[in-house]
């Protein structure tokens, strides 16, 4: 089975978010969970471990604002 870090390279996302990117001329990113590669396209969160107060506020940021992509598996 597949992570989804896996599913991710698997179906070249990375490939095609750049080719949507360059098509239309703007520059979209990802934010994914710590599990995932990043990227230019793709971002997650600063390590927990992490105690610079710039990187708190950005993960407590896009965590007020994630759409988890798994909630909409099975529906």
């Amino acid at each position: 089975m597949l992570s989804f870090a896996g599913i991710w390279v698997e179906t070249r996302m990375e490939h095609t978010l750049r080719e949507l990117c360059a098509a239309v001329g703007t520059k979209y990113v990802l934010y994914g969970d710590p599990a995932y590669p990043i990227s230019d396209v793709l971002i997650s969160p600063f390590v927990a471990s992490s105690t610079a107060q710039n990187a708190a506020h950005f993960n407590e940021m896009m965590a007020s604002v994630r759409q988890a992509v798994e909630w909409g598996f099975g529906k």
